[in-house]
Order: C-alpha cells, then structure tokens, then sequence
C-alpha cells in the first residue's frame, strides 16, 4: 500500500491513504533555543498522539511513544557508518532500516542475518519531478504501520543530515581537486 507525504518535508507533512485520506499529520515545532519537537498524531479512526521525537544537537535525540521514552541511538543502534539501523519490532523481531541517498527501506531480519523488505521510502529526484515521497508498505506489515511510520519520521532528519554531510565533503573534495590541479598547470606555465 502506498502513503503519500503532502510535502517533501515529511516532518512537517500529512501521510494520506491512496483513498486520499490522511491517516498520519506529522508536525515539527523548530525552536531557535531549545530543543525542536516532532508530533506525530495518527488522525484514524480518531485522533491520538502516537509518537513524539525531541532533537537534541548535543546529546541523543529522544523519542517517546506508548508510555516509553528511549534515546533513539539505543532504540535503533546504527551498523555501517550510520547508514543501517536495527530495531526491535512490536513482535519481538529483529528489523532493519537501511539509508540510502534518495531511499530508505525497512525489512525482518531473519536467522540466517537476511533482509525481507517490508516497507521503502521513496524520493523522487529531479528538478521536474512532480511526484511525491511515498511510502510503500507490504501488505505483510500494515499491522505494524504505525511502527513503521514512528521509526522512519524518527530516521528520516538523520538520513537527510548525513546526505547533506556527503554532499558538502564531496564539494570540499572536488574543490581540493580543482585547487590541486590549478596549481599543477600553474607550475608547468
């Protein structure tokens, strides 16, 4: 099943249905000094507070929901430089999300340490681009979307952030590239 996000800024987006019904309103307060706040209300069958994430930029951000508040770096421990996270499911199973550049996908890890993939955030890219970020989520794990939807939002700043870090070390590279080879042409002239 496909959710659509109102918005590119999914922390501040609506998750609709493909019936077009918003299931999730997702609200992020942004404060200048203190910590920013992300609400995550499941709008049905009647409106609740599933989940509440407080950033923090110094310290591990926290995320609170049915009754627990964890540190999302223990709730979700990170492999790989960041780019995988496990978690424990509603079940008792051992899940995994994986963080692409453009894409996140969420699966069971069974015993043998293989992924079956259950859901996927899609983004789009391109300038042209009309679509909008989705979320695809198997029928197999729609009893656990709202799992799904807390740990992706919960994710989901962190993805972006270590994109942005890629992209500003892979322009100071090319920039070191450039310098370098200005000052070999410099030399030989």
């Amino acid at each position: 099943m496909k959710f659509s996000f109102s918005k590119h800024e999914v922390e501040k987006a609506d998750l609709s249905d493909e019936q077009g019904h918003v299931v999730y309103r997702i609200q992020t307060q942004n404060h200048l000094f203190s910590h920013d706040k992300t609400t995550i209300t499941k709008l049905l069958p009647s409106p609740s507070v599933l989940a509440e994430i407080e950033w923090r930029n110094i310290g591990a951000t926290v995320l609170r929901f049915s009754g627990n508040e964890v540190k999302t770096k223990e709730f979700m421990p990170s492999k790989k430089d960041g780019r995988i996270r496990l978690v424990t499911g509603p079940d008792g199973r051992l899940y995994k999300w994986r963080l692409g550049m453009d894409e996140c996908i969420f699966g069971v890890v069974d015993e043998c340490d293989l992924t079956t993939e259950l859901a996927s955030f899609n983004e789009p890219g391109g300038i042209f681009h009309k679509e909008d970020h989705y979320l695809q989520v198997s029928p197999r794990a729609l009893h656990m979307l709202d799992f799904i939807v807390m740990t992706f939002i919960a994710l989901e700043r962190t993805r972006e952030r270590a994109n942005h870090r890629e992209e500003a070390h892979e322009a100071v590279e090319g920039m070191e590239r450039a310098e370098r080879t200005h000052e070999i042409l410099d030399h030989d002239f």
